[in-house]
């Protein structure tokens, strides 16, 4: 293993809500690498106090900025999303907004008819771009095959169909 060291930086700035222009109260914000992952990603959540947040000692690279709401209630989630760049010093009036995300209603079917319930299959988006989210938007199917998946942003996905009976495959 060879190692090297390279220059880090800082990214901070506040989060609000793109609708009503206020501040979001303690959000969580994570910090995404962008690009082919040989591991799973790993999302370094953020410093926050108040509206505001900070990372520390983030190598250069694209990444991808998440930000939801702290104590979400009702039916109307919250999701703010942005790529970033860091190359070549601090990042530091980051301004993330976030605003109600769209979803996707859909339904698996079985050719030739179901042979009993089509619950708990697990439907899964992955960004075409591939960006990768954190956590993964999925939905989990009725016994009628019917699956609502939460939270997204405007952007092309891809339909990952995974945790179905042993008997049916894709």
């Amino acid at each position: 293993i060879r190692m090297r060291r390279v220059p880090v930086f800082r990214i901070a700035g506040r989060v609000v809500n793109a609708v009503t222009g206020q501040p979001a109260s303690n959000p969580y914000v994570n910090l995404i690498a962008k690009g082919p992952l040989v591991l799973p990603a790993v999302a370094i959540q953020a410093v926050v106090h108040e509206d505001t947040f900070e990372f520390d000692r983030v190598p250069p690279g694209e990444y991808l900025l998440q930000a939801t709401p702290d104590g979400m209630s009702g039916d109307t989630i919250l999701v703010g999303r942005q790529g970033i760049t860091v190359s070549r010093g601090d990042l530091t009036d980051v301004l993330l907004q976030i605003a109600p995300a769209a979803e996707i209603a859909g339904r698996v079917t079985l050719e030739g008819g179901s042979a009993g319930p089509l619950s708990m299959i697990d439907v899964t988006l992955a960004s075409a771009e591939g960006i990768y989210y954190y956590p993964l938007p999925t939905g989990h199917t009725g016994d009628d095959g019917s699956f609502v998946v939460r939270g997204l942003e405007r952007a092309t996905f891809r339909v990952v169909v995974s945790k179905f009976p042993p008997e049916m495959y894709v």
